[in-house]
């Protein structure tokens, strides 16, 4: 029997749909008389620091289990604070964001309840890929779970971000609700589609591209709630994938457009390239809005290296949507 339950929760996240779950949650370890800690962010990267102190004070042994309720960033923040901290605690997540991207492809049609007796009950660890990075400009490191992204998806982030800001509590609720965010972010995007050139190392050969407006390392298909930006890769698949949108005109937005949303074909477009690497080393040698599983960034330059990794969560089926 599990002895304690060790909660890190974003109430804000899905615009409260995080606070909601958590009175759901506890409703439930209530009926089976769990034990439960319950730690509610109320600040960015909280959540991170809040795994680290339950990793070096609490034996999270089989008895112990650690549950994160929040989104895509809720998540990466903890994994990533684990990883550092080289405590690689298997996970048990109930997705509660706007994109839930990494719901979509590990949680599909699998409610709170699903989670939790999966979690008290029949227990199973699935090492779920992820990649790993180091950016050798500034020495960072760091692990990706959906994907990082530079140029146009990070604008769509940002957009996304800057749209949902400006809607009352109602309006919040109703496109959290149709998920509707992010193909509004996308519309509203539209009139600033960036272009850079990049540098490319792929198991040692060198590749360049002059006029690139998405550059994403893709470990997760789907980009913001649902957008398919790599039709051929699976999450399950552990591929070091890099994905390139270039030589982006008029007449390619609309192509486009028509590939990703409704003929999923988008592989078939001049405009897109897809890499496949052992070794991926990523240059992009001026400023450059990025994002990190749905969080934005603004980099002054990219010089970044990537690798395969696998992280351990505990999942009601092992099983990826895509």
């Amino acid at each position: 029997m599990i002895n304690r339950v060790h909660i890190i929760c974003h109430p804000n996240s899905g615009q409260g749909q995080g606070k909601y779950i958590l009175s759901k949650v506890l409703a439930y370890l209530d009926h089976y008389q769990i034990f439960y800690q319950v730690h509610q962010t109320t600040a960015v990267n909280q959540a991170g620091l809040m795994a680290k102190q339950i990793a070096c004070q609490v034996d999270l042994s089989d008895n112990n289990h650690l549950l994160i309720i929040g989104g895509d960033g809720t998540l990466h923040d903890v994994v990533q604070a684990l990883w550092e901290i080289e405590r690689i605690i298997p996970v048990n997540y109930i997705p509660t964001g706007t994109g839930n991207d990494f719901a979509r492809a590990w949680l599909k049609d699998q409610t709170y309840q699903d989670v939790l007796e999966n979690m008290l009950f029949h227990p199973q660890i699935v090492n779920v890929p992820i990649f790993t990075y180091e950016n050798h400009l500034d020495h960072h490191t760091g692990i990706i779970l959906n994907s990082m992204g530079f140029g146009f998806d990070a604008v769509t982030n940002r957009k996304t971000g800057e749209f949902m800001a400006t809607l009352n509590p109602f309006l919040k609720r109703l496109v959290h609700k149709l998920k509707l965010a992010y193909l509004c972010g996308l519309v509203l995007s539209l009139s600033s589609v960036p272009k850079f050139p990049l540098h490319l190392i792929i198991d040692g050969k060198s590749i360049a591209h002059k006029d690139v407006s998405i550059a994403t390392v893709v470990n997760n298909p789907m980009l913001g709630g649902g957008i398919q930006i790599d039709n051929l890769s699976r999450a399950d698949r552990a591929e070091l994938v890099t994905i390139l949108y270039h030589d982006i005109d008029f007449s390619a937005i609309k192509e486009l457009l028509a590939k990703v949303f409704i003929h999923k074909n988008q592989d078939r477009s001049k405009h897109v390239t897809r890499y496949v690497a052992d070794y991926l080393r990523l240059i992009i040698k001026e400023p450059i809005q990025g994002q990190v599983d749905g969080e934005s960034f603004i980099f002054p330059e990219i010089d970044m290296t990537f690798n395969l990794a696998t992280y351990p969560f505990i999942l009601p089926t092992p099983r990826s949507a895509y």
